[in-house]
């Protein structure tokens, strides 16, 4: 799934992009557009950079999109919008499915282990090619 398509998933679940306010309210009218703050989130989130983001996202103005870095993104209208995509994520069911079961071994990125039961394993080759070996029980 392409990263600007979960942003909008995650947008459409829990409407993340309302916690970037202009910090100025007497500038409020000058609310930037979905596109260009889907695409600031992504030229944070990956360190592109305000030019080569707005240069290869066909409806953002590198200026409209510096604009809103610059006033629309700060520390405190980032965590509101971490803290409304976690409370969203909370209230799902997916995410407490594993956390009921205490016996379960779990990992993830953030050091949470998970088992995983699977029939193939998808291996790294030095090559740089990747394959998929039967796993052994």
């Amino acid at each position: 799934m392409p990263p600007a398509q979960a942003l909008e998933t995650v947008n459409n679940c829990c409407g993340m992009l309302g916690a970037f306010e202009h910090w100025q309210q007497t500038r409020a009218q000058l609310a930037s557009s979905r596109p260009v703050l889907m695409a600031g989130i992504m030229e944070l989130g990956c360190g592109i950079g305000v030019r080569k983001i707005s240069r290869i996202s066909s409806r953002v103005i590198e200026s409209e999109l510096e604009h809103a870095v610059n006033w629309c993104f700060s520390l405190e209208n980032i965590r509101a919008e971490n803290d409304i995509v976690i409370k969203a994520m909370d209230g799902m069911e997916l995410p407490d499915l594993r956390r009921r079961d205490g016996e379960s071994l779990h990992t993830a990125s953030d050091g949470r282990r998970f088992r995983v039961l699977a029939r193939f394993v998808l291996k790294y080759t030095p090559a740089g090619r990747f394959r998929m070996d039967a796993e052994r029980s």
